[in-house]
Parts: C-alpha cells; sequence; structure tokens
C-alpha cells in the first residue's frame, strides 16, 4: 500500500487510534482478523453528572414519566435532563449531544417524543426558536416537588 501510495506511512493510523483512545481514558480498541478485519470502539459510560441531584422527588417524577412515555431506562434519564434544561431555558441540541456524546439525531427524536407528548413545544421558528414547557408539563413538575 505505501509502494502504491494509498497510504502515508506505515502503522501510524493504529498507533495514533490507541494513543487517542487511551487519551480519552476509553477501554482500549478490540481488533479481530478473520476473512474480513473488525474493529470496535467503545464509549464512555453514561453519566448525568452533577447538575442534577437524583433526590427521591426526581425519581418519582421519572417513574411517572416512564409511566407516560412507556419508556424505561437510561432513555428517562436523557428526557429527564432535556426537560430540565428547556425549563430552565438553557437547552441546545448540538451541546446535549456533545456533552452526552450520543447523535444529534438521537437529541431530535428524545425532542419529539417528548413534543409528541404534550410535554415541550417550539416557540417561534426552526432556526431561530425555543422549546418551551407545556402546562401539562408544569402541572405534572407541580406534583412532585
Amino acid at each position: 500500500m505505501l509502494r502504491a501510495k494509498q497510504i502515508e506511512q506505515m502503522g501510524t493510523g493504529i498507533k495514533k487510534m490507541r494513543g487517542l483512545v487511551k487519551k480519552e481514558g476509553l477501554p482500549p480498541i478490540k481488533f479481530k482478523f478473520t476473512n474480513f478485519t473488525t474493529v470496535t470502539f467503545y464509549r464512555p459510560p453514561y453519566s448525568l453528572g452533577s447538575s442534577i441531584e437524583l433526590s427521591k422527588s426526581n425519581m418519582k417524577f421519572n417513574k411517572k414519566l416512564s409511566d407516560i412515555l412507556n419508556i424505561k431506562g437510561e432513555k428517562i434519564k436523557f428526557l429527564s435532563h432535556i426537560l430540565t434544561h428547556i425549563e430552565n431555558g438553557t437547552f441546545s441540541n448540538t451541546k446535549f449531544a456533545k456533552r452526552r456524546r450520543i447523535t444529534l439525531r438521537s437529541v431530535y427524536r428524545y425532542i419529539q417524543l417528548l413534543k409528541e407528548s404534550g410535554l415541550v413545544y417550539l416557540a417561534g421558528s426552526r432556526k431561530t426558536g425555543a422549546y418551551k414547557t407545556t402546562k401539562k408539563y408544569k402541572k405534572l413538575k407541580a406534583l412532585y416537588k
């Protein structure tokens, strides 16, 4: 490949990837060689961070939200976190996706789910608008304060 000028240098790509993965504190890359080459990268574990304390009232709210949306597990934590940011006026699709290390498309799916359930709406245009919480959300949140 080097002689055919299909690569820049021999053996530098894998070394570079391993270094970047180690720098991020992630588990090492897994290589599997058969008739094909399979490379497995691992994501960091999900963390809400310290910005939201999961008190008993938050846990009860998440349970009720889970019942309303018929969703279980980690997705409820994401949705609850999105709702809190929208309520505080600090929500940004791209920033949320980057901080949580999820795709922007996943964030859009979460927002769509919240819109369909009547908990948030888009105020203004798609380009310059902002998401706002609805009266339905505020009533639900008031039950668990």
